[in-house]
């Protein structure tokens, strides 16, 4: 099957690389737009910045350095074409959303050793792959 559209959420694990290489050889010379995500789970609240503005970043500036760390991270993997998407909120809601507006047809992702709270509340992956509306791809380590 030839995909159009491959996202690939990154943590910036060492695993995630081994996705990044997977969605390459998916991507193949098939043409494939590569999606490359990070989702920043957090963003403190706007009431605490103003008390401690040199400990906490703008949301700007947090999805700035990320993105940087992103583009580092493709550079080092030796992507040239590929687009990044950068968002502050829930992963499991962003990711949903991204693949909506992006017309992904697959989601490669890294799948990590699951803590106790992730057993118990799901992981990232667990839930992409119920509900995302495309195939996804699962890279273990």
């Amino acid at each position: 099957m030839n995909y159009s559209n491959i996202l690939v959420p990154v943590d910036f694990s060492e695993f995630n690389k081994l996705a990044i290489r997977k969605a390459k050889e998916v991507q193949g010379t098939g043409g494939a737009q590569l999606v490359l995500t990070h989702v920043i789970d957090y963003a403190p609240p706007a009431y605490v910045r103003p008390l401690l503005p040199d400990l906490l970043a703008s949301d700007e500036t947090i999805a700035e350095r990320a993105q940087e760390q992103l583009d580092a991270v493709l550079k080092e993997e030796g992507l040239t074409d590929y687009r990044c998407v950068v968002r502050i909120g829930s992963t499991r809601e962003c990711l949903l959303k991204i693949i909506k507006e992006n017309n992904i047809d697959l989601v490669v992702m890294a799948k990590h050793s699951q803590s106790g709270l992730d057993r118990l509340a799901g992981s990232n992956t667990n839930y992409v792959v119920q509900q995302a509306k495309c195939d996804v791809l699962v890279v273990h380590e």
